[in-house]
């Protein structure tokens, strides 16, 4: 059970990574940030990180937001040696 909480702990964080313009990030870690677009404190969370580290090595292909609001990442995990889509809907502009 622990196991499949963390796989869609990871899973959730891949999604999120689907948002973000990877080419620009160039292996540097992404802060999260609260509605005051300040960083959040480590203490507010189980797994103490609000960062997340994504390196160009991780990420194969990404389609960002295109006109119908859609953002997609195909990442590669090498430790499990496995592929992993990430997906999210973004703004619609109609």
């Amino acid at each position: 059970m622990k196991e499949t909480i963390n796989n869609l702990k990871d899973y959730a964080e891949l999604a999120q990574a689907s948002y973000f313009h990877l080419e620009f990030i160039d292996n540097r870690n992404i802060f999260e940030l609260d509605s005051n677009n300040e960083k959040i404190s480590d203490i507010f969370y189980p797994r103490k990180y609000k960062e997340t580290k994504i390196t160009l090595l991780h990420s194969i292909s990404q389609k960002y937001n295109t006109a119908s609001g859609f953002s997609a990442t195909l990442f590669y995990d090498k430790e499990k040696d496995r592929f992993v889509a990430g997906f999210r809907g973004t703004e619609c502009s109609f």
